[in-house]
């Protein structure tokens, strides 16, 4: 899924254990941007299935927080509701994919690797970041970034066979 700026850009998936419509996100952000002097950040955040490659592909949900978020060592938690109720399958792999829409004028968003409301500074950043490839000098390939997804359960009909 290309990205309006793919520097700013992280990801993150998960698979679903049962057939349930989305129906809340949680995730923890902290905001560096203020601390260098840059103008606050704002997140996009969107929930994508996979592709053939088992990368991020169609955006079945879009979201967009403008803040408060936490400050650099405490992300906070950032709950965003599913106005389109996509349903998600059981055993399919889906990717929340974060982008700092200012980009480089704003200065950069850290996804906590811990526990939402956590303290300590491990965190996943947007700044220069990837799929694979978070902020400053650090690279993590196999992001463990904090978040929560909650749906409703449904039942999905069995295929009829044909009259």
């Amino acid at each position: 899924m290309p990205a309006s700026n793919p520097n700013w850009t992280v990801a993150a998936s998960f698979v679903s254990g049962i057939d349930a419509s989305l129906d809340t996100l949680v995730v923890a952000f902290a905001d560096f941007g203020p601390t260098f002097g840059f103008p606050a950040s704002e997140l996009d955040l969107s929930l994508v299935d996979s592709n053939a490659l088992g990368l991020p592909g169609t955006i079945l949900e879009s979201f967009h927080y403008g803040g408060p978020f936490g400050v650099p060592g405490s992300a906070i938690p950032i709950t965003l509701t599913s106005v389109l109720n996509p349903v998600l399958a059981a055993g399919e792999t889906y990717w929340l994919v974060a982008t700092n829409p200012v980009g480089p004028v704003g200065g950069n968003l850290a996804w906590s690797f811990n526990s939402i409301g956590d303290t300590s500074a491990t965190d996943g950043r947007t700044l220069q970041g990837s799929v694979d490839n978070f902020a400053l000098d650090y690279q993590v390939r196999d992001p463990d970034v904090v978040f929560e997804v909650t749906g409703n359960a449904v039942s999905v009909p069995e295929p009829q066979a044909g009259r």
